[in-house]
């Protein structure tokens, strides 16, 4: 929710000391639905350990495809403007047209 994020809105992050950003500890007062007000659930998988897991399946399963793949495989900076990002995707798709 909106609540737990600092100033109210914009960013992210959590407020667990884990470097990802600030904003208030969880707490039944602001994990609240930002449109209803009902209360927000966690599921039992819902857990930091849950999602440790499930990236470590993500790389375990990726890791070796990115290899098999190597010769067509690309890389492009994509944490830059549309503009400069776009001619790079099209010489990376370029000889495969």
């Amino acid at each position: 929710p909106k609540s737990l994020i600092a100033g109210g809105g914009g960013g992210g992050g959590g407020g667990d000391g884990d470097g990802g950003g600030g904003g208030a500890d969880p707490s039944p007062e602001n994990m609240l639905d930002d449109e209803s007000g009902e209360p927000l659930m966690q599921r039992k998988d819902d857990t930091k350990d849950a999602l440790k897991s499930r990236l470590q399946g993500y790389h375990d399963m990726t890791t070796p495809l990115l290899a098999h793949y190597a010769a067509v495989v690309t890389t492009v900076d994509a944490n830059q403007p549309v503009d400069a990002i776009k001619p790079a995707v099209l010489d990376a798709i370029k000889p495969f047209m």
